[in-house]
């Protein structure tokens, strides 16, 4: 069993919302996941505190020959702070065209200060 390295407040696990009620800190169960899943939910630009935050979802055309490359080039740039600091390491992102207007991708990356398996993070655009 590794030390706990990060605390967090309590989160839906659905949607990654923090849960106001009850106001607790607990130990974080995959820090860099949050911080992941975080940067996939925010569209760059958007986030007045760290302008650099997010993926430049504005700049994916769904419908494009090579939509699904440039998906995992945009997640490939925005969790690329990450890999830059070690805070990340072996990331791999995936995507496939799964309807005409829907592409799904997969995130996988380890977190060097875990001990276990690389961490995976879905979801579709």
């Amino acid at each position: 069993m590794s030390l706990v390295y990060a605390y967090t407040r309590h989160r839906e696990p659905t949607s990654g919302e923090v849960v106001l009620s009850g106001n607790e800190w607990e130990a974080s169960r995959a820090p860099m996941t949050e911080v992941v899943a975080m940067t996939l939910r925010t569209w760059a630009g958007t986030c007045a505190v760290d302008p650099g935050l997010g993926v430049a979802w504005a700049a994916v055309n769904r419908l494009a020959p090579g939509a699904t490359a440039t998906v995992q080039y945009v997640i490939s740039q925005a969790l690329a702070r990450y890999v830059s600091a070690g805070l990340i390491t072996g990331l791999a992102v995936a995507a496939t065209q799964a309807a005409s207007t829907r592409i799904d991708y997969v995130v996988s990356f380890r977190d060097p200060r875990m001990d276990g398996g690389p961490l995976r993070i879905t979801g579709a655009f």
